[in-house]
């Protein structure tokens, strides 16, 4: 599109061409097709990876309160069953 312009705003001239488009042949459609389907699929494979990522981080957190909650209750036992192993004269 040519545009000629002159000095004063009230003179404008706009003198528009058709320009030539240039369409996509059918091989070049298939090939973003397929660019645009496998883009998908990423996109969808990525944010699986990251749920699952964040399950087993969360089973990970589980996991180690599990460990904390049982080293604290064998603490516990063996304090109590140390306890009860000293004669009742000694307490």
């Amino acid at each position: 599109m040519n545009t000629t312009l002159s000095s004063r705003a009230a003179d404008v001239t706009v003198h528009s061409q058709p320009s030539s488009v240039v369409l996509p042949d059918a091989a070049q459609l298939r090939a973003l097709s397929l660019a645009h389907r496998l883009s998908l699929r990423l996109a969808v494979w990525l944010l699986v990876r990251a749920a699952r990522e964040e399950r087993t981080a969360e089973r990970l957190r589980e996991l180690a309160l599990s460990e904390q909650r049982r080293r604290a209750l064998l603490e516990e036992y063996q304090a109590t069953a140390l306890y009860y192993s000293v004669p009742l004269q000694l307490r």
